[in-house]
């Protein structure tokens, strides 16, 4: 018992020591979820132009899928086109979960 003990208070000190999560700024998060929400909406009425917006239109934004790396905006725009010809495969899109935005304005998220 005495060991499960140190154990624990041990496990307990070593967390309270790591460093804290800068706080999230609630108007990055709404921001970030407002275009998440609309890039979602645009999605599930078939609507690809719209859903593209959301990507910064920029040679340098990339899209990384099944088939690997797709460089700049056009190119990301016209592979969606491409890969949902009129809607068709597009399925139901839902968002997931946002992850904290970093303190250099950047975020992630997975789903």
């Amino acid at each position: 018992m005495k060991g499960g003990a140190f154990a624990l208070v041990s496990l307990f000190l070593s967390v309270s020591l790591l460093p804290a999560t800068p706080p999230v700024r609630s108007s990055a998060r709404a921001q970030i979820t407002a275009l998440l929400d609309g890039q979602v909406q645009a999605w599930n009425k078939g609507d690809l132009t719209a859903f593209v917006k959301g990507y910064r239109q920029s040679d340098q934004t990339e899209y990384v899928g099944a088939n690997g790396i797709v460089q700049g905006w056009k190119a990301i725009h016209e592979r969606y086109q491409r890969t949902y010809q009129h809607g068709k495969s597009m399925g139901r899109l839902a968002q997931t979960s946002l992850s904290d935005v970093c303190e250099h304005g950047c975020s992630i998220l997975i789903g």
